[in-house]
């Protein structure tokens, strides 16, 4: 037989090839172990000699002429590591079991590295054998160190900024953390809050416009919000705030929460509406000073009726403003400006003078007079000369005083009604049931008329509360010979009521509206 005819395998190439194909998967897990960073071992227990592959070589930084035993390499791990680690290989040596264990380690070359151990007594029979791996997770713990230390940092800054901060989930709103700050800026506690949403502690127009633009954000058609926000307390005061807020985005790109900043604004935002109200009064006493050098001051008329004849006893005078387009403004627009900057008493005085001559035709008018006027001399003087120069009966003139206006000027007040009595003129006490010195002022001023306020006419039919009061008013004033004037009577069953309990006038716009009256 020629060589040539005898098969590979019988001429021993089946053994070349079998070297050759150990020879390539060798080649692999070599750069499947540098790659992964692992290697594999296998410890002789009776010599203490240590098989260890190219991986964990390479890990150690030794090279492949090296021989280890289990001393040698224990004293290449962290002495903190060092008497845990021995004690663990020896249970697993003793006992059995499997071995898996993560320790510092120096490599021969000084370089820190982390490394998983994992083995087991061998399961094949080999007495005195442990076999393992090992895999250098330095990277992975180094990685999970650096997070946990940017969590930390992230949660060190987060609860201790100055600024309030909150991280809210993005489809409910409802806060999921909170910082003290934010506490403090909304008024509530971290438990309180950390049951509520945006919304719940927010203006509603400052919620709804935040809610649009959060939808906006999940949506992607917004990256972030700015906005001035207000916080509304339990007690109904608000905290001005200038509110940043952004998204927290996960791996895939998905909106995972909301992130806000908010800074007290509080004192500012008063500031900047000081201003501006200063601003809208300084506007006001131009167009105020006009209206008095221009005569574009006008009165108009509201009957007070007397419930049991249906006659007007008299009438109360109101002040309108005509603006430059001729159209009128109603007082509540000039009359805080005129008070706050010191022309309220110029108005009275104005009013008073229309008054008197309206009078003098025989008309009852009653007039309201503003808490400066009270202590006022100029008023007063006013009057007696209005009364002079008029002829116009004192008693028709009724000068309407509120309770409020009477706070911390009760001796002004007595003078000045004293004085107006004795020239024979009359005194009604408004909004009558509202301030707390009410037996105070019927003491003290010569009243004739008690005004009950619209407050307690306007639920009169609907609230038990309201009778009570409507119908002590009326014992009272007739305890002191006063009568009594209710305001507001809006309907039919309100003014029938009232007359049931006793009440004898009323005013509002069931019984007459105000209407312009000639100045003669």
């Amino acid at each position: 037989m020629k060589r040539s005819d005898v098969p590979d395998a019988l001429r021993g190439g089946g053994s070349r090839q079998r070297a050759e194909e150990l020879a390539l998967a060798t080649s692999r897990l070599h750069q499947a172990e540098r790659l992964a960073r692992v290697g594999s071992w296998e410890l002789d227990v009776e010599s203490g000699h240590v098989e260890i592959s190219l991986g964990i070589r390479r890990i150690i930084h030794a090279d492949a002429r090296q021989q280890f035993d289990l001393g040698t390499l224990l004293a290449l791990v962290d002495a903190y590591d060092r008497e845990r680690v021995a004690a663990e290989v020896s249970a697993v040596i003793a006992d059995g079991g499997q071995l898996r264990t993560e320790f510092g380690l120096t490599t021969l070359e000084g370089v820190a590295r982390t490394i998983l151990l994992r083995a087991e007594v061998d399961a094949g029979g080999a007495a005195g054998v442990l076999r393992g791996a090992a895999l250098d997770t330095t990277e992975l713990r180094d990685a999970e160190s650096a997070r946990s230390a940017s969590e930390n940092l992230f949660t060190q800054g987060f609860d201790s900024a100055p600024i309030g901060m909150a991280l809210t989930d993005p489809r409910t709103g409802r806060y999921l953390r909170v910082n003290d700050a934010a506490c403090r800026l909304i008024g509530q506690s971290r438990e309180e809050l950390l049951q509520t949403s945006f919304a719940d502690v927010a203006d509603p127009e400052d919620a709804e416009r935040e809610r649009s633009a959060r939808e906006a954000m999940l949506s992607g058609e917004l990256d972030g919000f700015e906005a001035e926000k207000r916080y509304v307390h339990a007690d109904g005061t608000s905290t001005w705030s200038a509110l940043t807020v952004g998204a927290i985005h996960g791996p895939g790109g998905e909106v995972r929460a909301f992130i806000s900043h908010a800074v007290d604004i509080t004192a500012r935002k008063e500031r900047e509406l000081q201003l501006q109200a200063q601003a809208a009064d300084a506007g006001w006493l131009s167009r105020i000073r006009a209206g008095l050098q221009q005569d574009r001051f006008v009165l108009h008329a509201q009957p007070i009726i007397d419930l049991a004849t249906g006659d007007t006893i008299q009438q109360e005078l109101l002040i309108r403003l005509r603006g430059d387009d001729g159209g009128i403004i109603a007082p509540g627009a000039f009359l805080p400006a005129s008070e706050r900057y010191g022309l309220i008493s110029t108005i009275d005085r104005w009013v008073v003078q229309k008054a008197a001559r309206i009078a003098a035709t025989g008309a009852a008018v009653e007039i309201n007079l503003s808490a400066a006027s009270l202590g006022d001399r100029a008023t007063l003087t006013s009057i007696e000369t209005a009364l002079a120069d008029t002829g116009a009966d004192p008693s028709l003139l009724v000068f309407e005083i509120t309770e409020t206006a009477l706070v911390d000027r009760i001796d002004d007040a007595r003078r000045f009604a004293e004085r107006l009595t004795e020239l024979g003129c009359r005194f009604a006490l408004d909004d009558f049931g509202t301030g707390y010195g009410t037996l105070t002022y019927l003491k003290h001023l010569p009243v004739h008329f008690i005004k009950i306020d619209v407050d307690f006419v306007r639920d009169l039919l609907r609230s038990d509360h309201d009778e009570r009061v409507v119908r002590s008013i009326v014992s009272l004033a007739r305890e002191f010979g006063l009568k009594t004037v209710a305001e507001g009577i809006e309907d039919e069953p309100t003014l029938h009521r009232l007359r049931e309990l006793g009440v004898d006038h009323g005013q509002g716009y069931f019984l007459g509206r105000p209407a312009p009256i000639a100045v003669p």
